[in-house]
């Protein structure tokens, strides 16, 4: 009986959310569409889809992480779901959701490349640039900028890594829109705006991580950590908040 509902709360999560994203990535390509048909005329590089979902992306999943608080926690619990159901059902479906858009993301650039290849248009690429501005050691503005900017991978030089790194990107800011949204309905906004801080600190470890396994540049310094380490200490920082999600939520009143 467990199994059938963690996996019904996973199934109907995940759905809603994939139709949330396929709007989401629409209005993306429309953006993309629109600057590629500008550049035909201002001759100004492009970037490519997948660059620009990733980016766009991280912010999308961070809403919705949030929305996963407010709006389903109080839904199931309100037709007999456990909160334990609730909460191990939302975080299968974030690893689902975070996974399947950049794969979706990827067939789109593919796709719009074909497309403009077999037109012939003369459209130049944009190559998207893996470096933070130093601001003379101004942490607020470098975190600030770790929210902005994301590590990238282009489709073009290794497809799986740079699928791996878009869907751990995603999936840490759904968890951070998670642990923000959970604590503003239970604690209410004192303790709110602590977990805003602590999840700006979790983005920027995990840009910090991501940076120096993948050997780019960190304001102006390269640090040699292997990927899977970078890799490996973020999955456990990402448990710890998953964790102190699950803590919030275990006994979360619900609200009508």
């Amino acid at each position: 009986m467990y199994r059938k509902y963690y996996l019904k709360v996973t199934t109907d999560m995940f759905w809603m959310q994939f139709f949330w994203a396929l709007s989401f990535l629409g209005v993306m390509l429309l953006i993309h569409v629109i600057k590629i048909i500008a550049s035909m005329f201002n001759e100004d590089d492009v970037s490519t889809f997948f660059a620009l979902s990733s980016i766009a992306s991280n912010i999308f999943m961070l809403v919705i992480g949030i929305i996963s608080s407010f709006g389903f926690i109080k839904y199931y619990v309100g037709h007999g779901i456990t909160r334990k159901d609730y909460f191990y059902g939302a975080a299968a479906a974030s690893v689902g959701l975070s996974i399947i858009l950049p794969m979706i993301s990827a067939l789109i650039t593919y796709m719009v490349s074909f497309i403009i290849n077999f037109a012939n248009l003369s459209i130049v690429w944009e190559a998207y640039k893996n470096e933070n501005i130093d601001h003379g050691g101004n942490i607020i503005v470098d975190i600030v900028q770790s929210i902005v900017l994301t590590p990238i991978i282009e489709l073009q030089s290794n497809p799986i890594l740079a699928l791996f790194i878009f869907s751990v990107s995603i999936l840490t800011y759904y968890i951070v829109g998670w642990l923000i949204g959970a604590t503003f309905y239970r604690f209410g906004t004192i303790a709110g705006i602590g977990s805003i801080v602590l999840g700006i600190l979790v983005i920027y470890i995990e840009e910090i991580l991501m940076n120096s396994g993948l050997g780019f540049a960190i304001y102006h310094y390269t640090y040699n950590l292997p990927l899977y380490l970078s890799v490996l200490v973020l999955l456990v920082i990402l448990g710890i908040v998953l964790w102190i999600i699950r803590q919030v939520t275990k006994r979360v009143a619900i609200k009508i």
